[in-house]
């Protein structure tokens, strides 16, 4: 009877014993899956880049101070570029444009101006040089209204001077009183003296230009693409040395300096102005400009049918190479009425949309964390295990890249790592005075 109840007692306890071992749900020591997200804050400034493989700071890549790992989101979170950014720029192709001049005939030249009527009539052949194409290009930069009218004043009556100056010297064989030749003159004449004609005007009220010539009449050739290939030697070292821009010309918008003139892509022929004078409109009768004084006494204008559009793109987007999570709708879109619309984005386009605003000294746009709002963030799922490097874009909304003139920028970027971790309680007792 003894031997049968000890029997009995050792199964249990082998029973109770495997219970506990293996079937029971509820553990000692519970332990949870638990993670803590870390928050790193890079800053990179643009001259960190290597210049030599990177020259423009418009795309370069740079290399982390260690390798970030686990990484959850990614997000700028300040971003400062202080320095002008140009609205004219050749990296743009809006500086050119070309034009016509059709010059007053003159046979028996004494005067300097008669003398450079001559030759502008007389070319050598197969042109004649009347209707000659003329090419001006304004300078680089940001320009107030008043400053652009007044350089593209200048450029324009420099264009005809410097032909006159650089031209071959041509003298018609059939005349019979050929004029001297142009170097005798040229060596005590300014160039403004030679073709002081064209004259150009903001009208701050309608925000229109008006191109005018108090001599001869003129055709403005916005119809014509413009050259910007730059075929000056490169280092064969240097990678990247110029800007790798689209070519604009076939762009809706901003297609080149006509556009922001506020004209279209046609050839305007300059009207003859019956009164031979130029007024800006009725109710406002302030004289411009009056062709009665001029040699010939008439006078050719031509008015913008659009306002004028310099102060260029209000956003840079930044693109960061495998980072990018905001969508963009593609610009200049031409068939959307159709069964087929040409309507058409990109997803994952571009990492942050920087707004740009008019800086302290009015003399460009500039981003400043001041009074920038920046909302984006990329979430990474399943996580970027290893991130040690960082390839940056900086564009436009139509693709061109900015072209900061070797100034420099910077940003901070804030990284979200995810890190595993055995959850510790803490019972934190605050002083009451504390």
């Amino acid at each position: 009877m003894e031997q049968k109840a000890t029997s009995t007692y050792a199964n249990k306890f082998s029973t109770s014993q495997l219970n506990f071992n293996l079937n029971n749900s509820h553990q000692l020591i519970p332990r949870d899956q638990t993670f803590v997200l870390d928050r790193k804050l890079i800053t990179v400034h643009s001259e960190d880049r290597d210049i030599r493989q990177w020259p423009n700071a418009n795309m370069f890549e740079v290399q982390l101070p260690t390798t970030y790992t686990s990484v959850s989101t990614i997000q700028l979170v300040e971003c400062n570029i202080t320095t002008t950014t140009f609205t004219f720029s050749r990296e743009y192709q809006n500086t050119k444009f070309s034009f016509k001049v059709f010059p007053e005939q003159y046979t028996n030249p004494t005067a300097v101006e008669d003398l450079a009527y001559y030759y502008m009539n007389n070319g050598p052949p197969p042109s004649t040089g009347r209707g000659n194409t003329y090419y001006a290009e304004i300078s680089e930069g940001f320009y107030r209204p008043e400053q652009l009218a007044n350089e593209l004043e200048f450029q324009m009556n420099r264009s005809v001077a410097n032909y006159l100056i650089t031209r071959d010297e041509y003298v018609d064989p059939t005349d019979p009183n050929p004029p001297p030749p142009l170097s005798s003159i040229f060596r005590t004449v300014s160039k403004d003296v030679l073709y002081p004609y064209f004259r150009v005007k903001y009208d701050p009220v309608t925000q229109q230009i008006w191109f005018a010539n108090t001599h001869d009449g003129f055709e403005l050739l916005f119809s014509e693409q413009q050259d910007y290939v730059d075929n000056s030697p490169i280092d064969p070292l240097v990678r990247n040395a110029k800007c790798d821009q689209p070519l604009v010309w076939n762009y809706g918008m901003n297609w080149g300096l006509p556009f922001y003139l506020g004209f279209a892509k046609s050839k305007y022929r300059a009207t003859h102005a019956i009164e031979n004078e130029l007024h800006f409109g009725s109710l406002r009768p302030t004289l411009w400009i009056s062709g009665e004084n001029a040699k010939g006494g008439k006078l050719f204008y031509v008015k913008a049918p659009n306002i004028l559009d310099i102060y260029g793109n209000t956003a840079i987007y930044m693109e960061v190479e495998k980072m990018n999570s905001c969508d963009e709708i593609a610009p200049y879109r031409s068939a959307t009425n159709g069964l087929r619309t040409d309507y058409n984005g990109t997803v994952n386009s571009y990492f942050a949309k920087i707004p740009l605003t008019l800086n302290a000294e009015g003399t460009g746009f500039s981003a400043s964390n001041s009074y920038m709002y920046l909302y984006n963030i990329a979430q990474f799922n399943p996580v970027v295990d290893k991130l040690r490097r960082l390839k940056i874009t900086m564009r436009y909304h139509d693709g061109r890249l900015v072209d900061f003139k070797d100034t420099n920028f910077n940003f901070t970027i804030s990284l979200g790592q995810i890190h595993d971790e055995i959850a510790r309680n803490y019972v934190l007792r605050i002083p009451p005075k504390f």
